[in-house]
Order: C-alpha cells, then structure tokens, then sequence
C-alpha cells in the first residue's frame, strides 16, 4: 500500500498535475483579463450571438466523438490508439457533414429553429468548430496517454493567447460578430496547430500505425461503452449548463444574452478554479477514508462543505450587493445588467461550490446511477422553471434569479443526500466490526 501511495504521488505524477492545473488556469485568466478591454470593443449584442453560437456547438461537440476520445488514454496497444484516432475524426466529418446539410435546409425553407438575432453566417461556423473539436480531443487524449502534459498545457495557454489576442484585434478594426465568432470556431484548430508545432510530439503522432477498416471495427465495438453510456451524460451535463442561455437565446434577445453570458463567465470562472484546487486534494483524501472504512467520512464531507460555503459567501458577497457597480466600473457602462445577473446567480454558484465535496465523495460511495437519476430530475426542473416564468412574462433578470434558487435548493439536496448515504455507510461498518 505504502510503495502504490508512493507511486501515486510520485515527482512525475506532482509535476503531472501541477502543468495540468497551471495551464487550465493560466489559459481562464488570459480570458478573465481580456473581458475588460473586449467588452469596450464588442457590444452586449455581439456577445450574445457569441454565447448562443457557443451554446449550440457545445451541445452537438458530445456528438462529434461519441465519448471514444476518452478510450484513447486506457487503449491497450498502439493500434489501437490509431484506430480510435482515426474513427473519431470519421465520426467528427459525419457530424458536421449531417449538420451542415441540417443548416443548409433550414436557410433554404427560412425554418427559424433559432432566434432572429443570429446570423445565418453563424450556423455555417458550426459543422467546422464540430469537426475541429473531434479532431482536438483525439489529439489531446493522446497527449495525456503519452505524458506531454507540459506540452498540452503550453499549448491550451497559447490558444487562449491567441484568440483573445486575435478577438482584440480584429475588434478593433471591425467590431461586428464575425470577428469576435471565427476566432472561437477555428478554436480547435488552433489548439491542434499548437500541438503538433512541437516536433517530438509530431513524430509520436507519425510513429502510429495506419489502422485498416478491420481494426475501426473492432475499437467501436469493444469500447461501445463510452458512447452508449458516457456519450448521453455529457450530453446531458452539457445541455443543463447551457440551458439559461439557449431559454435566454429563444425567449429574450441577443444583448440580454450577451449580458447573462459574461456574468455567468465571471462568476463561473472563480468557481471552477476553487473547485478544482479543492477537489483534487480532496478527493484522494475522502477516497482514501471511504476504502478504510473511516468514521470521518460524513464529517469530513460537512467540515469541507462548511469550509467551502464560508469562503464562496466572502469571494461572493460583493457581487450580491454592488453588482451592477462592479460591472460597469470594470466592464463599462454597457455592462450593468450583467452585474444584476450576476448578483441574482450568488445563490446558484455559492451552494455549487458548497456542494462540490458531496459530489466528489460520490464514485467512491458508488452513487453514480443516483447522480444520473439526479441530473434528470434537476436538467427537467429547470427547463420546466424556465419556460414557466417566460411563459408568464417574468423579466429576463427575475427568470434567473428563480433558477438560482432551485439551484441552490438542487445542490443542498444533493449535498444533503450523499451526506447521509456516507452516515449510513459510517453506521454499517460499525455493526460489521460489532
């Protein structure tokens, strides 16, 4: 057990981490710190067809792999890895094949499946960001197979660079959608090119095998779990995050879009980094108590949870009562409504991140089929609350401010229920040992 410990926290394994992290990290802030300067560039209008388009892509981005990119990391041979490579790049050319002739039909017959205030210009961007997509995620999952995690990491933070950069640029020149869009179209062509610049990690791309049609057979069927199973969950988990704006996009218009989309990346952007820090140090260690069969689990659950709702409380707080001064003093003038946004989603994010140890303690408690079970009864509540209150011509502001609070009543039910499944696991191994 000592030498399997010692092996997981090995330097390689530390330094493996620390690039990962620092790279996603270091790519978020390039585009936290770009926002100031491209929301004096690009109206709120321009942003919401920007989050509309993103909303869409990363709903049909699940089906442009199928979730096999996943399988590359756990392949057993090379050929393997280059079978899989191949057929997601297939399945990625078909998805964008399929949903380009979709976008084709419905410009010609005028069908409006989307709000007025997108572009057609800006559909046609879709099939190519899909296919670029598939091919980034085999790219990236042979990375991670292959250890250059370095790389990876250098690479995601030179995409950031460049397309903020870029967006800055031709906004300047011309502040119309297109320049703001086809930079985050091309988004996975850019992390590709960044990839494949260096020239040891072209060559291991070269030294695979050409896999024949035999072997795309045989990879599809033998990992089949991933899109039968773990394909509808990200695409679940990427429809309930997109779900505000594509009501907001349906129901509102394009600046009332662009407003929410920039509070919810500003919110979003702090809390997806604590949560992560947190999480990867916390996980090992409820992992680690749940396998012994500790009788810390549930407090340790509540204690990170208390620890996590004080600090998302004073992270938060100014937000909740300067929020559209906060937003205009940073953004500008255009950006008010996004800080009353962001004030009425502090619910939402700080019971998020309350809830974060729960949902980490949840695969070693093997509550998975709870968690799916879950994400449908909370995808269903929110859609259903959503249509309500536009139905009943609830302002743009108060429709999220209700979804804030059944969030924020989801994640304490969530939190709640892995909380006492740990007691109860607690209490079982106590009678056991009696």
């Amino acid at each position: 057990m000592q030498r399997i410990a010692t092996s997981f926290f090995s330097r390689a394994f530390v330094k493996s981490v620390l690039y990962t992290g620092s790279g996603i990290a270091s790519a978020h802030l390039i585009a936290l710190l770009a926002q100031p300067l491209l929301t004096r560039v690009y109206s709120p209008e321009v942003y919401g067809v920007m989050a509309s388009y993103t909303a869409i892509a990363a709903i049909l981005i699940p089906f442009s792999t199928l979730s096999y990119g996943t399988a590359i990391v756990i392949a057993k041979d090379d050929w393997e890895v280059a079978a899989l490579m191949k057929l997601i790049r297939l399945i990625g050319l078909s998805t964008s094949a399929i949903l380009l002739l979709v976008i084709i039909i419905v410009t010609f017959f005028e069908f409006h499946l989307v709000s007025e205030d997108i572009p057609t210009l800006v559909l046609f961007l879709i099939p190519l960001a899909v296919y670029f997509a598939a091919h980034n995620a085999s790219l990236n999952q042979f990375a991670i197979r292959t250890g250059n995690f370095k790389h990876k990491a250098k690479a995601h933070v030179l995409k950031s660079f460049s397309i903020n950069a870029a967006q800055l640029l031709f906004g300047v020149i011309n502040p119309v959608v297109l320049s703001l869009l086809i930079f985050k179209a091309l988004e996975g062509l850019i992390n590709n090119v960044f990839l494949i610049a260096n020239k040891k990690f072209r060559l291991i791309v070269k030294t695979l095998p050409a896999p024949s049609k035999e072997d795309l057979k045989f990879v599809a069927k033998s990992y089949k779990d991933f899109p039968l199973f773990r394909a509808p969950q990200s695409l679940l988990n990427a429809f309930s995050i997109q779900l505000p704006v594509l009501a907001l996009t349906y129901f509102s218009d394009s600046s009332t879009v662009g407003q929410f989309s920039l509070a919810f990346l500003m919110l979003g952007a702090p809390l997806m980094l604590l949560a992560t820090a947190f999480v990867e140090v916390f996980y090992g260690k409820i992992s680690a108590e749940i396998n012994s069969n500790s009788e810390r689990v549930a407090s340790l659950i509540l204690r990170a949870a208390l620890i996590l709702l004080a600090v998302g409380i004073f992270i938060f707080s100014p937000i909740f009562i300067f929020g559209e001064q906060i937003f205009i003093l940073i953004f500008g003038d255009s950006w008010g409504e996004a800080g009353n946004f962001a004030s009425a989603m502090v619910f939402w994010f700080v019971s998020s991140l309350m809830s974060r140890p729960a949902v980490s303690a949840i695969p070693s408690l093997r509550l998975e089929s709870h968690l799916l079970a879950y994400e449908v009864i909370a995808v269903t509540l929110r859609g259903g609350l959503l249509f309500i209150s536009f139905s009943h011509n609830a302002s743009a502001v108060n429709a999220i401010l209700y979804l804030s609070c059944l969030n924020a009543l989801l994640y304490v039910v969530i939190f709640v229920y892995v909380y006492f499944q740990a007691q109860i696991r607690v209490n079982e191994n106590r009678l056991s040992d009696s």
